[in-house]
Protein backbone atom coordinates (compact mmCIF):
# COMPACT_ATOMS: atom_id res chain seq x y z
CA UNK A 1 0.00 0.00 0.00
CA UNK A 2 1.02 3.89 -0.55
CA UNK A 3 -0.12 4.89 2.76
CA UNK A 4 -1.76 3.06 6.25
CA UNK A 5 -4.51 5.08 7.86
CA UNK A 6 -5.44 4.35 11.67
CA UNK A 7 -8.92 5.64 12.70
CA UNK A 8 -10.37 5.14 15.94
CA UNK A 9 -14.05 4.88 16.69
CA UNK A 10 -15.88 8.11 16.66
CA UNK A 11 -17.28 9.05 19.67
CA UNK A 12 -19.30 6.16 21.43
CA UNK A 13 -22.13 6.23 24.59
CA UNK A 14 -19.35 4.72 26.50
CA UNK A 15 -17.17 7.87 25.93
CA UNK A 16 -20.00 10.27 27.33
CA UNK A 17 -21.25 7.52 29.72
CA UNK A 18 -18.64 5.36 31.70
CA UNK A 19 -21.94 3.84 33.14
CA UNK A 20 -22.79 2.14 30.29
CA UNK A 21 -20.72 -0.05 30.71
CA UNK A 22 -22.13 -1.74 33.47
CA UNK A 23 -25.24 -2.85 31.35
CA UNK A 24 -24.09 -3.08 27.94
CA UNK A 25 -21.12 -5.42 26.70
CA UNK A 26 -18.16 -3.36 25.39
CA UNK A 27 -18.42 -4.86 22.20
CA UNK A 28 -22.40 -3.79 21.93
CA UNK A 29 -21.51 -0.08 22.85
CA UNK A 30 -22.68 2.11 19.90
CA UNK A 31 -22.03 5.31 18.34
CA UNK A 32 -23.71 8.92 19.80
CA UNK A 33 -24.75 10.83 16.86
CA UNK A 34 -21.39 12.94 17.01
CA UNK A 35 -19.86 9.71 16.68
CA UNK A 36 -22.12 9.14 13.62
CA UNK A 37 -21.05 12.88 12.22
CA UNK A 38 -17.39 12.62 13.03
CA UNK A 39 -17.32 9.22 11.08
CA UNK A 40 -18.58 10.54 8.02
CA UNK A 41 -16.47 13.70 7.91
CA UNK A 42 -13.58 11.07 8.39
CA UNK A 43 -14.70 9.38 5.21
CA UNK A 44 -14.95 12.72 3.29
CA UNK A 45 -11.42 13.56 4.63
CA UNK A 46 -10.16 9.93 3.89
CA UNK A 47 -11.86 9.86 0.32
CA UNK A 48 -9.44 13.33 -0.20
CA UNK A 49 -6.60 12.18 0.30
CA UNK A 50 -6.96 8.75 -1.61
CA UNK A 51 -8.87 10.19 -4.28
CA UNK A 52 -10.26 7.54 -6.46
CA UNK A 53 -7.51 5.47 -5.89
CA UNK A 54 -7.75 1.56 -4.49
CA UNK A 55 -8.64 1.03 -0.77
CA UNK A 56 -8.87 -2.08 1.51
CA UNK A 57 -10.46 -1.01 5.48
CA UNK A 58 -10.22 -3.56 8.75
CA UNK A 59 -12.13 -3.34 10.80
CA UNK A 60 -12.74 -4.54 14.61
CA UNK A 61 -15.81 -6.16 14.91
CA UNK A 62 -17.72 -3.91 17.96
CA UNK A 63 -20.28 -1.72 16.80
CA UNK A 64 -19.01 1.63 17.60
CA UNK A 65 -16.57 0.31 15.33
CA UNK A 66 -18.41 -1.00 12.32
CA UNK A 67 -20.95 2.04 12.58
CA UNK A 68 -18.01 4.07 12.64
CA UNK A 69 -16.80 2.33 9.16
CA UNK A 70 -21.04 2.71 7.91
CA UNK A 71 -20.54 6.28 7.96
CA UNK A 72 -16.96 6.22 6.37
CA UNK A 73 -17.71 4.06 3.72
CA UNK A 74 -20.77 6.64 2.64
CA UNK A 75 -18.04 8.73 1.19
CA UNK A 76 -16.90 6.33 -1.33
CA UNK A 77 -20.80 5.56 -2.57
CA UNK A 78 -19.83 4.20 -6.03
CA UNK A 79 -16.26 3.52 -5.38
CA UNK A 80 -15.32 -0.38 -5.26
CA UNK A 81 -13.92 -0.70 -2.06
CA UNK A 82 -12.43 -3.83 0.47
CA UNK A 83 -13.59 -4.18 3.59
CA UNK A 84 -12.27 -7.22 6.21
CA UNK A 85 -13.46 -7.78 9.94
CA UNK A 86 -10.37 -8.35 11.83
CA UNK A 87 -10.87 -9.26 15.11
CA UNK A 88 -7.16 -9.01 16.28
CA UNK A 89 -7.88 -4.46 16.09
CA UNK A 90 -10.36 -5.07 19.54
CA UNK A 91 -9.43 -3.62 22.38
CA UNK A 92 -8.44 -5.71 25.11
CA UNK A 93 -10.97 -7.92 26.59
CA UNK A 94 -10.83 -8.49 30.30
CA UNK A 95 -14.10 -9.74 30.58
CA UNK A 96 -17.04 -8.30 32.42
CA UNK A 97 -15.87 -7.46 36.59
CA UNK A 98 -19.61 -6.89 37.18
Amino acid sequence: PKRIILVRHGESIGNVNSSAYSSTPDSQISLTERGFEQGTACGREIRRLVGNGSVRFYYSPYLRVRQTLLAILQAFEGQPVEIASEPRLREQDFGNFQ
